[in-house]
């Protein structure tokens, strides 16, 4: 007797993963632009994004954030 669809089983291993890293968090900051990124620096206070997706935390404290505007500048 030939099986059909419903009598076939096969697992396939599932698995999840986000692909963010500070990198790409960074390039982020860069994308809103130096004006608001000066205002940052200017608050004098470390920044901590969060990634929407897998909700890992990234912080960028204000020697960070002048290295990210000098990328914003180019």
């Amino acid at each position: 007797m030939p099986s059909s669809a419903a009598d076939t089983v096969d697992t396939v291993p599932a698995s999840w993963y986000c692909n963010c890293s500070r990198e790409r968090v960074a390039k982020a900051i860069v994308s809103i632009g130096s004006k608001d990124i000066r205002e940052m620096i200017q608050d004098n206070k470390p920044i901590e994004v969060k990634c929407h997706f897998c909700n890992h935390a990234y912080n960028f404290d204000i020697e960070d954030l002048k290295e990210i505007l000098k990328v914003a500048k180019r």
